[in-house]
């Protein structure tokens, strides 16, 4: 029998976190690691995880923290250009909201849709800012031993009140104008993929960056993916796309090793001290021959609830197009001034994909469409549920951009690179905690497994800001606090360094 490849760390998953824990492990820690993707290369479409996930973002301006992470890890090779001024703008069937980069502009929108409530908007944008310091402390908690957990939460005091306060309650607590708390309603949940009771405080994170400005990386998600995927590899790490694991074997507390099957329908065995298992992965018991042991696990980590799944569809324009004068804002539709909290997913959200200049029209557009996220494998295999979804969406863009509507050559659905029904698992971008899971005890996983760390799973809501950063944090999980906090200090040694020149003073031949 062929021995098993031994590597340091095997990380499971085709995300942001994943990638970005990699490159950490392999640029900085000198770790030998593997990456199974689960992605068939051999497609034109990433998977769907990294895929929504990386279509646009805030918080990265040149001199942003976040910036230079991005730039460590793609070696400084992926360009970030800024969305236009009005980035995004929101339609209702009886008004229309724009955002801007200017929050103060933003805010002024608002006041003038709901002129009673220009107070409760002041408190709501004074409280988004406190509860969005106070996810760096819910970080921290996974990184600091439980001894530390008290004094390191003073630094966040101003914003722990939100800790374990739901979208829902703080809305409800602003207004009763069932109008104004759909609007705040509907920013605040399509970024998070619209799941109820979620801390606010996790909601606010993502608003407030993409409030300062949004950015597309250039060349959209797949350059992004492509520039992760060469850094990854120049660095020494082990990709392995086209292949899925078929098998995990464990023995007491401790995964002994991986049984992957290559596009060739090949079988090899990996070994590793440590396994991250991120986005795009089946559930890990299913995974497990033993049945006594995947009962076991099974019942460690009972499937509780589902998020919304989100259905997305490539739009290809004509030269029309270019008549428009469009700025490639990313447009959000809603089909009900008043919607409740099932309606919201049915809200459609356009994203421009750019291989040029943001300056320019968009090559693309990305629709994405959420479903019931119970059994989505159901949905997507009636070829009528699609259809029928697509027809939505043709409807809503017509109602709300009709001039749009005309420019439209072709509609497709994008497949999926992986389908799961894994516990608490949200395949567009990342997991979002729900207020109940804040409160609780943290847990590096929820098999109680001694070599197993959760990417992303337990972390952040979506998005690439939280996708890259939950990675990382992973790996503070499992190699300790003290290297997570040098790797911090080497970048930020890094980035201040000037460069120094020389200058010699000018001889001067005196006659």
């Amino acid at each position: 029998m062929k021995k098993p490849e031994k590597f340091d760390v095997i990380i499971a998953g085709s995300s942001l976190a994943e990638f970005s824990a990699g490159i950490v492990l392999q640029k900085f820690f000198g770790k030998n690691t593997a990456i199974v993707t689960g992605i068939d290369n051999n497609k034109s479409s990433q998977s769907i995880d990294f895929l929504s996930a990386s279509l646009f973002t805030g918080q990265m301006e040149p001199d942003s923290f976040i910036r230079k992470i991005s730039n460590y890890l793609t070696d400084n090779k992926l360009t970030w250009e800024k969305l236009p001024s009005v980035y995004e703008r929101h339609f209702y069937p009886k008004w229309r909201l724009n955002l801007s980069d200017n929050l103060a502009a933003y805010m002024g929108e608002l006041k003038k849709l709901f002129p009673k409530d220009k107070g409760n908007i002041d408190i709501y944008f004074r409280d988004i800012q406190h509860a969005a310091d106070y996810t760096s402390f819910f970080l921290l908690r996974f990184i600091l031993p439980p001894v530390l957990h008290t004094v390191s939460e003073r630094f966040f005091a101003t914003g722990k009140k939100f800790a374990t306060l739901s979208v829902e309650e703080f809305i409800d607590s602003l207004s009763t104008d069932k109008n104004l708390k759909t609007a705040l309603s509907g920013q605040l949940q399509n970024f998070a993929s619209c799941r109820e009771s979620t801390g606010f405080i996790f909601h606010a994170m993502n608003m407030m960056g993409t409030l300062n400005g949004a950015f597309a990386p250039k060349g959209g998600p797949e350059v992004m993916y492509n520039q992760l995927k060469s850094s990854y590899i120049s660095h020494g790490g082990t990709l392995l796309e086209s292949s899925t694991i078929d098998e995990v074997t464990i023995s007491g507390k401790t995964i002994k090793d991986l049984s992957v099957i290559n596009s060739d329908s090949k079988t090899s065995r990996l070994k590793c001290n440590k396994i991250f298992w991120g986005m795009g992965m089946e559930n890990l018991p299913a995974l497990v021959k033993d049945e006594k042991i995947r009962t076991q696990l099974t019942n460690l980590s009972p499937v509780k609830e589902f998020v919304p799944y989100p259905i997305l569809f490539e739009i290809n324009f004509n030269d029309a197009i270019k008549k428009l004068n469009s700025k490639g804002e990313i447009f959000r539709l809603f089909p009900s001034n008043q919607a409740d909290a099932d309606e919201i997913p049915q809200g459609c959200n356009l994203y421009p994909v750019y291989s040029e200049s943001t300056d320019s029209m968009p090559d693309k557009y990305i629709a994405v469409v959420f479903v019931n996220g119970d059994d989505p494998g159901t949905f997507l295999q009636n070829e009528k549920n699609i259809s029928d979804l697509k027809g939505y969406l043709m409807d809503m863009i017509n109602l709300y951009i009709k001039d749009f509507g005309g420019c439209i050559s072709s509609v497709e659905q994008i497949i999926p690179g992986a389908l799961t029904k894994s516990f608490y698992i949200n395949p567009y971008g990342t997991v979002m905690p729900s207020t109940g899971k804040i409160k609780t005890q943290l847990h590096k996983n929820p098999y109680r497994l001694n070599n197993l760390f959760v990417t992303g799973a337990d972390l952040f809501i979506p998005g690439v800001t939280a996708s890259i950063m939950s990675g990382i944090t992973t790996v503070g999980v499992a190699f300790g606090a003290f290297r997570f906090f040098r790797f911090f200090r080497y970048l930020k040694q890094q980035a201040n360094k000037k460069v120094k020149i020389k200058i010699k003073p000018l001889k001067v031949k005196r006659f």
